[in-house]
């Protein structure tokens, strides 16, 4: 299968462009990025034998099987409807748009196309999202009562805003540091646990104030009456690894495991595990994977567009929490 990269920028260098290559039945034929440097720079990198400045010359060619578009979230919804149009199919970066109209747009642009339309979420993957679902899975740690997930890196103090400016502008990253990094969260929060009853957030200001947060903690509560606090910050100060962790409680044990560093222990009846894995993964590569086995066999992606509808719903409602003061119901903006 010949696949197109659309958008050459970090996330496709660092993490979908290594996941591709390990497929054994797919690879990148075609980058397309609209800086010409950066786009032979990448292409030259990792082997890809043609590159272009614009995605409308991939539009037309039978050689181009899928598409992997890693392009700012604004961007999103009108490239993903061009190329499900032409019968490409997608797999589109997370957050899957900005707006819950341009997701809806998206969802339908895949209904009326036999092509699969997935989001790049690669945490539901994670080996250590994995070894806890099975812990979930086969009963392990009882009902699940409680989550407590810190999301925290230093986006907002490094050097990767040169490279990612759109960040910084609400009306292509679509919100703050909840939105373009965060929101992998609370995704995960909804895989793990179920649908969000109700959202309650506090956050400081950003940049500009008022408009991008820096910082954010959510208070929030499960239909199935499970609770959860959540905190997020773009401008940690830690030294070493970034921390992106979770704690379940359930009524038999209690299971804490980090996506960044793979790391999983639970302890039940007084005695604890831990699994420090060095092959563990962060789930890109298991990610394109099932994106693979979905159009070849026709199962409907775990990310799907309709799946991550909830996604973005979440991610407006806490915002439309910090606007209001108040909990709101992520269902009521899909109503």
């Amino acid at each position: 299968m010949n696949v197109a990269l659309v958008g050459a920028g970090r996330i496709a260098d660092g993490a979908h462009l290594p996941a591709w290559q390990e497929q054994d039945d797919a690879k990148v034929t075609v980058l397309v990025e609209n800086r010409p440097d950066q786009a032979n720079a990448i292409a030259r990198k990792w082997g890809i034998p043609e590159w272009t400045v614009d995605y409308r010359v991939v539009l037309e060619r039978e050689d181009i099987h899928a598409v992997d578009i890693c392009l700012p979230p604004h961007l999103h919804a009108t490239v993903t409807e061009e190329f499900l149009a032409h019968g490409k199919h997608v797999l589109v970066e997370k957050p899957m748009a900005t707006t819950l109209e341009d997701a809806q747009r998206m969802v339908r642009a895949a209904a009326k196309s036999r092509a699969v339309l997935m989001v790049a979420e690669n945490w539901p993957f994670a080996s250590s999202t994995q070894r806890v679902l099975d812990l979930m899975e086969r009963g392990i740690l009882g009902r699940v009562f409680l989550m407590k997930a810190h999301h925290e890196s230093g986006l907002y103090i490094d050097r990767a805003l040169e490279t990612r400016p759109w960040v910084l502008q609400a009306e292509q990253s679509g919100g703050g540091y909840l939105f373009d990094a965060g929101i992998h969260t609370i995704n995960l929060a909804r895989h793990l646990m179920g649908e969000f009853a109700s959202v309650f957030a506090y956050a400081s200001p950003g940049f500009p104030p008022d408009t991008l947060e820096d910082d954010l903690v959510l208070v929030a509560r499960f239909h199935s009456g499970a609770l959860a606090s959540m905190s997020f910050t773009g401008r940690s100060q830690h030294l070493g690894e970034r921390k992106l962790g979770f704690s379940l409680f359930g009524t038999k044990g209690v299971a804490e495991f980090d996506i960044w560093s793979g790391r999983v222990s639970w302890t039940v009846s007084g005695f604890r595990t831990d699994i420090d894995e060095a092959g563990f993964s962060r789930g890109f590569r298991e990610e394109i994977r099932h994106f693979l086995d979905c159009i070849t066999s026709g199962r409907h992606p775990l990310t799907s567009a309709e799946q991550q509808m909830g996604t973005i719903a979440a991610a407006l409602a806490i915002y439309q929490s910090l606007r209001e003061g108040g909990p709101i119901d992520p269902a009521d903006l899909l109503r």
